[in-house]
């Protein structure tokens, strides 16, 4: 799992940023400080520079002597190494005289005017003696605009002279910045550790490990921390206790349930087996009167029949008793063979006669001679098994429906019924399989006699799986387990 920034990391962080951000911010002030300072010096001198030159330079520009300007304009710009240039202009703007270089990017231009100077004199005055003569302060005033002076001031030479001042001050703030850091990143690791302690804590809790202790307690809020640690930790050891007591508890009471829903399934396959075991009994029963009270009757109906039939020199017409006696005999007959069909289908006699291999394979044998449009085929080895009674009819009746389910819905024109042993399981397996439209899951839940299967087989302790044949059609299977009499009983010659 990826872990984010550790708590060491982040108070290093907090212990240096601040003290870096101050060095930053004390250095960008002290350089924003010392440009306005040099760009003040700036302002000042070159006010002054252009106001002192417009009055030097007033009696070269009004005699015209240029060279003098110029030696005097190169003088004063050796003197200053922060005039970049000088420039003497006439009223128009025009260039007179010149020296150094002209305005760039980084220069500062300070402009000032060049004016005449005029002297009022009043040769007659009031008290009777000319304009000077005895008058010390004579009135002088402004003239005309005789030219101007341009002066460019570059701030690189104060700038470096003021740049080492700058790189000590910044010097010393960044010890002072790391100074700073490092005692922050000092005091952090005091806060470290109790903040490692409860995070070992912490992901000692995570792996269910809640035995939480710390050697050293602290003061103050950390120890508030510490504490709580300690607590929630009990109080997650107590709930985790409580939980696995209550899981233990539900467990239990989950098991008693299951084990009761066992024992109510168990009751309920008893119970059908009983159920089908009574429904099989009273079809016994029913077979043996059948057999016993109406054939015989029936019998005595064909004897009186073939009497009557005897009498043919009595009064009674002949035609009359012939006729009468083969219609007793014919309705005897059919009696008879309905009465044989009714005690095959309640129990078939071949099925305790002969054994379930016998039954089946005349049941099959009657499908075939009955439903000439499908052909039904038995497949058993010939050393099968002689089987319970019990199971052999559950066999036998499974079959039997599952016969008429083929005959009634599937549409095949071919089936297959399979009664085999699985000796390595011990288990008998009896299957009809056909190759008919195949059957629906909603019909394998809700037909009446899918679930009559189910519960035979249920009641009987074996399984019943309905699924397609990989041609198409369905196969009906139950498995049964057999034990050792069964597998080892064989039948005898027929």
């Amino acid at each position: 799992m990826r872990r984010g920034v550790t708590i060491t990391a982040l108070l290093i962080v907090i212990a240096t940023v601040p003290a870096f951000a101050m060095f930053l911010v004390v250095s960008g002030s002290l350089y924003a400080s010392r440009v306005h300072e040099v760009r003040r010096d700036l302002d000042d001198r070159g006010h002054l520079l252009a106001a002192a030159l417009a009055e030097s330079s007033r009696y070269g520009v009004v005699s015209g002597n240029v060279p003098a300007l110029e030696l005097s304009l190169q003088r004063l710009l050796a003197t200053d190494a922060s005039i970049a240039g000088i420039q003497i202009l006439d009223p128009q703007r025009h260039l007179l005289a010149s020296a150094g270089t002209t305005a760039s990017g980084a220069t500062l231009t300070f402009e000032h005017p060049i004016r005449m100077q005029a002297i009022d004199v009043d040769l007659f005055e009031g008290s009777g003696s000319p304009q000077g003569i005895g008058n010390p302060r004579p009135r002088v005033r402004e003239g005309a605009l005789a030219g101007y002076t341009r002066v460019y001031m570059s701030p690189e030479p104060l700038m470096r002279a003021k740049r080492n001042g700058l790189l000590m001050a910044g010097a010393m703030v960044l010890v002072a910045a790391m100074l700073s850091a490092l005692l922050g990143v000092a005091l952090s690791q005091l806060v470290r550790r109790p903040l490692s302690s409860v995070m070992r804590a912490v992901r000692a809790i995570q792996r269910g490990d809640f035995s939480v202790q710390f050697p050293h307690r602290r003061h103050g809020e950390l120890g508030e921390l510490q504490g709580a640690m300690v607590e929630m930790a009990r109080e997650l050891a107590a709930s985790r206790h409580e939980l696995e007591a209550q899981v233990a508890q539900r467990t239990a009471q989950l098991q008693e349930a299951v084990n009761a829903l066992r024992s109510a399934d168990d009751e309920k396959r008893r119970l059908i087996a009983h159920g089908n075991m009574l429904v099989e009994e009273e079809r016994r029963r029913i077979a043996a009167e059948i057999h016993d009270q109406l054939n015989a009757s029936l019998l005595a109906v064909r004897l009186l029949a073939s009497s009557l039939k005897s009498r043919a020199g009595q009064p009674l017409p002949p035609d009359e008793v012939n006729e009468t006696a083969m219609r007793i005999e014919s309705t005897a007959d059919e009696v008879y063979q309905s009465a044989r069909r009714i005690v095959t289908q309640l129990r078939p006699e071949v099925l305790d006669m002969l054994g379930l291999r016998a039954a089946l394979a005349g049941m099959v044998r009657e499908y075939d001679q009955v439903h000439p449009s499908c052909r039904f085929e038995f497949r058993c080895p010939v050393d099968f098994p002689r089987v319970p009674p019990q199971l052999s009819i559950t066999v036998y009746r499974i079959a039997q429906e599952a016969l008429s389910n083929v005959v009634k819905h599937a549409q095949a024109s071919w089936v297959v019924v399979s009664l085999d042993v699985d000796e390595a399981k011990g288990e008998l397996k009896v299957s009809v399989s056909d190759n008919g439209r195949g059957i629906a899951d909603s019909e394998t839940r809700r037909g009446f006699g899918v679930i009559g299967m189910r519960e035979r087989a249920s009641g009987a302790g074996g399984t019943l799986e309905i699924a397609a044949r990989p041609g198409g059609g369905t196969v009906v299977e139950a498995r049964f387990a057999l034990n050792a009499d069964s597998e080892n009983a064989r039948p005898t010659a027929t």
